[in-house]
């Protein structure tokens, strides 16, 4: 990565040497020179830990494959409820508990793009400063994991930390840094799923990934929204007219 956390030199960014924002060079100047290009260490690097082999590991004892089936159960019973015809939901929900009432998750169902023993995901990006006087952000990702019940989703155990990097400033691409992680669940899909044992049938079977949301709070959303953000003229974005206001030859906006 960027040593000023430009960018990760992912995707469309990994033929390049040197940040394009920054002009910072990706490798080690002098130990690049001292051995004729040929030692090229990183200046900086950011962490990713993958996503498929703590997945498998939920299903790895009796009681944990049960809890993975809580998704299955719920859809089943919506759709027993609703009702469709001809691939298309025929009712609506009385009330709208947890995520799997959407009609965007239910559609995907019907459509069977997201089939028994599919994990849903919801990936959620935040930063925290590390010292004081800001002089150091480190941002993280993690994955939140629909197949469990809703009192287990924001439990320490069951929300999977994926992502780390480290500061001093924002990222300018946050897409390059969150890059891998979505990749690797596209490769996992492309060839076929991920094989999982579930411990309380004795049997493996193929999951395919189903990546839900992508959240963060309201200063990190416009990361990955590439939006104004809530301090602009429409910080409202996309949800309402309201335009923001500021102070006399001010330029930070506040929506009153």
């Amino acid at each position: 990565m960027c040593p000023n956390t430009c960018i990760a030199y992912t995707g469309p960014f990994s033929v390049l040497e040197s940040c394009p924002y920054c002009s910072t060079p990706q490798y080690d100047p002098i130990q690049l020179a001292s051995s004729n290009g040929a030692i090229k260490k990183p200046q900086q690097q950011f962490y990713i830990i993958p996503i498929d082999p703590k997945l498998q590991a939920l299903w790895h004892s009796p009681n944990g494959a049960e809890q993975m089936c809580y998704r299955e159960h719920v859809t089943e019973q919506i759709l027993k409820d609703i009702g469709y015809v001809e691939g298309q939901p025929i009712l609506s929900p009385e009330s709208y508990n947890d995520i799997f009432y959407g009609s965007n998750y239910l559609q995907a169902v019907i459509d069977k793009k997201n089939q028994a023993g599919g994990m849903v995901l919801m990936l959620s990006i935040d930063s925290a400063q590390l010292y004081r006087h800001k002089v150091s952000d480190c941002w993280m990702y993690i994955w939140v994991i629909f197949n469990h019940s809703l009192d287990h989703w924001y439990q320490k155990k069951f929300a999977l930390p994926s992502g780390f990097f480290p500061g001093p400033h924002k990222p300018k691409n946050i897409d390059s840094f969150s890059y891998p992680g979505l990749h690797h669940m596209n490769t996992i899909n492309k060839n076929g799923g991920l094989k999982v044992w579930d411990a309380a049938r004795n049997t493996v079977f193929s999951s395919k990934l189903f990546l839900a949301l992508a959240t963060a709070d309201t200063p990190r959303l416009v990361y990955f929204s590439g939006l104004v953000g809530r301090h602009g003229k429409s910080g409202c974005q996309v949800y309402c007219a309201l335009k923001g206001c500021h102070e006399h030859g001010g330029s930070h906006y506040y929506p009153a």
